[in-house]
């Protein structure tokens, strides 16, 4: 089997690490590399990889299969667009875009085109995510009343007005609820389904006093799902202790997931741990070997457009939440 041809654009900080899961795929070959910044391509030492500092003329000299795109939100549509039209497949980090507009265009665009689009959110490649997915669909939990979320790091750079287009809403549409509650929500709409409704607050005091940002820096979100069953997630990259967890709730059982350990509970009694070793997995080679596999054999994988699309839509709810201090409803079908 020949492998795929792959470029990579963005390879300064996340967009290294996707290019090192890359290059450790035997199945893919990375012919070019693409960043504006020139120590970032100074720092690829890849042999007889071709670097270029415009997006463009990669795209324009190289022969390609797939191209992985890192980028600060605002500038994914030209590029994966130009991608597609050329094409290619995509793989690209979360979240899907800096807002649904952006997110609606490049899935047209590979509707289109007839190629496929993969969002990364390499959380859902942890040995807990995939064990809690086995149980859920086993009904050992019953019907799910109730879950709770939580996604809380201490990001040093929000005190030390470092944030650079992260701090800036226009360049990436926020960072509480769209970036770091990317991975909670894609976690609990995956065992739980798309909520009916979300009620948003990104509250008015900020965690840095002197703080130069116009992002969200927290946030608290209450979904309603069509079931009946109802959601309390917690967000915030600006607290300590750092925190990964998920409890859901069932009519049966209950499940507590976190990045060490998960506990099952049948009323109020412990009946069972699963040890898990999250911090010992690499999620991005995990999640790019299981794109590629998808790609191959063109079946469903777990980064298509179609839950990216799903959860960017619960985002874009929150945000408008948060605005218009109400809940908003979320209508079900084509987003």
């Amino acid at each position: 089997m020949e492998k795929l041809r792959v470029a990579a654009i963005g390879v300064g900080g996340m967009g290294k690490g996707h290019l090192d899961s890359i290059v450790a795929n035997k199945s893919v070959i990375v012919k070019a590399v693409c960043d504006s910044n020139q120590a970032a391509l100074d720092a690829v030492t890849l042999p007889k990889v071709r670097k270029y500092s415009d997006w463009r003329r990669l795209l324009d000299e190289e022969e390609l299969d797939l191209l992985s795109v890192c980028l600060p939100h605002y500038l994914y549509p030209p590029v994966v667009i130009a991608a597609l039209e050329r094409g290619l497949h995509v793989y690209k980090d979360k979240p899907f875009a800096k807002d649904l507009a952006d997110a609606r265009e490049m899935a047209a665009a590979a509707e289109k085109h007839g190629r496929r689009i993969f969002i990364g959110a390499q959380r859902k490649f942890t040995p807990s995510f995939l064990k809690a997915m086995d149980i859920v669909k086993s009904g050992a939990l019953g019907k799910i009343h109730f879950v709770r979320g939580a996604i809380h790091y201490y990001w040093d750079n929000v005190f030390t007005g470092q944030m650079r287009w992260r701090g800036r809403r226009e360049e990436s549409g926020g960072i509480a609820i769209i970036d770091s509650g990317y991975h909670i929500l894609d976690a609990v709409m995956a065992y739980c389904g798309t909520p009916s409704s979300v009620y948003a607050s990104t509250g008015s005091l900020r965690a840095a006093k002197a703080g130069v940002y116009d992002i969200d820096d927290k946030a608290a979100l209450v979904l309603n799902f069509p079931d009946g069953a109802l959601g309390a997630l917690t967000i915030s990259f600006a607290t300590v202790p750092n925190e990964f967890r998920v409890v859901l709730h069932g009519q049966e059982s209950t499940l507590d997931i976190d990045s060490s350990a998960m506990r099952l509970y049948q009323a109020d009694k412990l009946k069972k741990t699963f040890t898990v070793n999250d911090a010992k997995t690499d999620t991005l080679k995990t999640q790019f070997a299981h794109c590629v596999k998808a790609l191959r054999s063109g079946s469903p994988s777990l980064c298509d457009i179609e839950q990216a699309l799903e959860v960017q839509t619960v985002i874009e709810a929150a945000y408008r939440s948060d605005k218009e201090k109400t809940a908003i409803e979320i209508k079900p079908g084509p987003r």
